[in-house]
């Protein structure tokens, strides 16, 4: 009996003894299904370590179509409402309802709302989608692997931060205000945690979601609940990021499992997104050259990723 109880007790606890998992899966965010999802998609394939599981990839649901005919042979496409089932509209009412600030910058939350709603969608993933692995990868769909990369070293999950600082990657302190009102601190400055990516170890995760929703473990409710807490004196613009908020607690409360690591990201545009069709209509014949020189560029700027800045 004490053996069968130590054993539910084992069951329970995160797994430190192994910190690090072979079996990844991914997760891709996109508006839209382009070339630049599909080269994603192949650079993590040929160059993350360990080579992912799965990849799955969620859209809008009227994308699913196209997405399962243009990435099916590499890639599980799914509906964005059927893993979290708030509308628009509902996001801008939650969003609003904070008082006279957000409400004189209704036109702007409304056109927000859903940046608002996938980094939402991409926290609560945990409860959304049960079929992932142990630990899996949250990644922007328009960001490329330039060279190898490990998501382990020596046994430990890193938490990547930008290591080039300047306009474009200095820290977004839009992001501090949320983050500390929903766990209480923020994540260590001066650095700029937010690198597109977060490697989630699922035990971890369901924790921080529990203090952000409470007993809501349903996926909904949770993700309402989180956007109900960003605070009044929060950006309506910018006022959450979920790689933020996640790397903040990681850092905090799994200082033994993780390992800070500098990463150098080379935009090709820096803020000034191109519509994804405008781009790939360029690449029509050359997708491989056009991949080939931004991998040039990168290698220049001795980058670790290639942010094909679109949408």
């Amino acid at each position: 009996v004490a053996l069968a109880a130590l054993a539910r007790v084992g069951a329970l606890r995160p797994a430190a003894e192994r910190p690090c998992a072979m079996i990844v899966d991914v997760v891709l965010m996109s508006n839209h299904v382009s070339c630049i999802v599909n080269s994603t998609i192949a650079s993590l394939i040929r160059l993350h370590s360990p080579r992912p599981r799965t990849v799955h990839v969620v859209v809008p649901d009227a994308l699913v179509g196209a997405c399962t005919a243009q990435l099916g042979a590499v890639a599980r496409c799914h509906a964005e409402h059927a893993l979290v089932g708030l509308s628009k509209d509902e996001v801008v009412s939650i969003l609003i309802a904070k008082g006279e600030r957000w409400l004189q910058k209704a036109r702007s939350v409304r056109k927000r709302a859903l940046w608002f709603y996938q980094q939402v969608v991409k926290l609560t993933l945990p409860l959304s989608l049960r079929s992932l692995s142990r630990h899996f990868l949250v990644w922007d769909a328009d960001q490329l692997l330039a060279r190898p990369y490990a998501s382990c070293i020596d046994g430990h999950v890193r938490i990547d931060y930008v290591s080039t600082v300047d306009k474009h990657t200095a820290r977004n302190t839009h992001y501090e205000s949320t983050t500390r009102a929903l766990l209480g601190y923020v994540s260590p400055p001066p650095r700029n945690w937010v690198t597109h990516k977060m490697y989630v170890v699922q035990a971890h995760a369901r924790r921080m979601l529990e203090r952000l929703c409470g007993a809501a473990h349903d996926a909904s409710a949770c993700a309402a609940e989180i956007l109900r807490r960003i605070p009044t004196n929060a950006d309506p613009h910018l006022g959450l990021s979920e790689y933020d908020l996640y790397a903040a607690y990681m850092l905090r409360e799994a200082q033994a499992l993780v390992l800070p690591q500098a990463v150098r990201l080379f935009r090709t545009e820096p803020l000034h997104k191109r519509p994804a069709a405008e781009i790939c209509g360029e690449l029509n014949a050359g997708l491989d050259g056009f991949l080939q020189r931004l991998g040039g560029q990168a290698a220049a700027a001795a980058a670790d990723m290639i942010v094909v800045e679109s949408f």
